[in-house]
């Protein structure tokens, strides 16, 4: 990359242009002078490099090691923010992850408490289902026992309703003679 895109990538992440030619004036003393060729300026856009009121190699070193010093710091205030973003979101997961396992246990509880409830119920269904097929037997029984009753009533009934009739028919002609 040259000069220019290294400095326009670094102001897109929000640096301040004095840190940016600073350090690129730094970059340029420690490859011996000799900076990246430059692009042809576009108006409007700012310059990146060396700067009349940059140092240069021979003009106090302390200063470039201030400058130096001020892009550290620079650079582990932005690794100490992004750490504790970090930090942050994985504590956040941390307690999600805990939530889910909660919600998983509570819902493995209530899975176990319908299966004991469900094996109960069918447990009462069977001996409901027998105690109702006992009881149909003995409606059957019963039934059984009406009907030969009925057949051995049903013919003297039918004889004694024959006789009665009979009766009747001879009293009505009794009181019509």
């Amino acid at each position: 990359m040259t000069d220019q895109q290294i400095g326009d990538q670094l102001a897109r992440e929000k640096f301040d242009v004095q840190i940016i030619n600073a350090a690129m004036a730094q970059a340029d003393a420690q490859m011996g002078g000799a900076p990246m060729p430059a692009p042809p300026e576009i108006p409007g856009q700012p310059q990146y490099g060396p700067s009349p009121e940059t140092p240069g190699p021979d003009q106090g070193v302390a200063e470039i090691e201030t400058e130096s010093e001020d892009v550290e710091a620079l650079v582990e205030k932005l690794v100490a923010e992004k750490t504790s973003n970090l930090e942050g979101r994985l504590k956040d997961m941390e307690s999600e992850v805990s939530r889910v396992r909660s919600d998983s246990k509570e819902v493995k509880g209530a899975v176990v408490n319908l299966k004991e409830k469900y094996a109960g119920l069918q447990e009462d269904s069977l001996v409901k289902i027998e105690d109702y097929s006992k009881e149909l037997e003995n409606v059957g029984a019963q039934i059984k026992a009406m009907q030969r009753i009925l057949q051995q009533m049903v013919p003297t009934m039918a004889d004694n309703i024959s006789q009665l009739q009979e009766l009747v028919t001879d009293l009505k002609q009794k009181k019509a003679k």
